[in-house]
């Protein structure tokens, strides 16, 4: 869909939100981490700014700790309702989702946390030109995906559909 621009999100407990998003050409990336870190709102404030039009926000976990899903389930829900107060579409990708269209090579699909850490670092190298940390890695990547999609809304209810 033309003019569709994502701010891609992966939202932590621990280490603070990555954000990735195209401003004109040049991929933005920042995680909301220190004492001196913009706050959520403000990062989504300046993507808007830059054009985004839809945040995609890494959605789910799946481990064994309640407590941290429970956690990234308040910060997921807390980061769609800032997305929303500044004016952008708000979507939620399942990581393996993101992770199958944007780290396949050659048929392989990486599954262990380290191996999915690296392959995205390095498929954020190739779209932003530079080394990126980990979770903004992800983030980029996620970002990608979602320009990738084509988003129609059916029935009230939003359908993502591959271009």
């Amino acid at each position: 869909m033309p003019g569709v621009n994502c701010i891609g999100i992966d939202p932590s407990v621990a280490k603070g939100n990555a954000f990735a998003w195209l401003r004109g050409r040049k991929w933005v990336t920042y995680a909301t981490r220190g004492r001196h870190a913009l706050n959520d709102q403000d990062v989504l404030k300046v993507a808007k700014t830059d054009g985004a039009t839809h945040a995609v926000i890494e959605d789910g976990y799946v481990g064994p700790n309640k407590h941290t899903a429970l956690q990234l389930a308040e910060v997921r829900g807390a980061l769609k309702a800032l997305a929303q107060q500044v004016g952008l579409e708000v979507v939620l990708v399942k990581p393996r989702t993101w992770q199958v269209a944007m780290l396949t090579v050659n048929g392989y699909t990486p599954k262990t946390r380290c191996d999915i850490k690296n392959q995205s670092k390095w498929v954020a190298r190739l779209y932003a030109g530079r080394d990126i940390g980990e979770d903004e890695s992800d983030a980029l990547c996620i970002a990608v995906w979602g320009n990738a999609q084509r988003w129609e809304v059916k029935h009230g209810r939003r359908k993502e559909t591959a271009l």
